[in-house]
């Protein structure tokens, strides 16, 4: 996809960025979750500071844990890898569960 690349460099020349909130007030985990980008959000556990982000509020009061219990659909085509990429994601995050909250 290229995106983590992006995003590392990014993060690189603008640490500051990680902070960075949209107008939803959903920062790069928010939207990492939302989008299934497993790749950004291993980079973020390996910055130690999921736990942080985490913990932020959006703008319709919620945490990222609700965007982990939505669905809407995955990056790859076809139900069969849809349904595959989900389930990875979702015994991914049930893994990591207990180490990030």
């Amino acid at each position: 996809n290229g995106i983590i690349e992006i995003v590392e460099v990014i993060i690189h020349f603008h640490p500051q960025s990680i902070e960075h909130v949209g107008e939803d007030e959903q920062n790069i985990l928010y939207m990492a979750v939302k989008h299934r980008q497993l790749q950004i959000f291993r980079m973020l556990k390996k910055l130690k500071i999921v736990r942080r982000l985490a913990g932020k509020i959006d703008k319709e009061s919620n945490t990222v844990l609700h965007n982990t219990a939505e669905f809407k659909g995955g990056s790859q085509p076809g139900y069969a890898l849809q349904l595959q990429e989900e389930l990875h994601w979702f015994e991914y995050r049930n893994k990591e569960r207990e180490h990030v909250i």
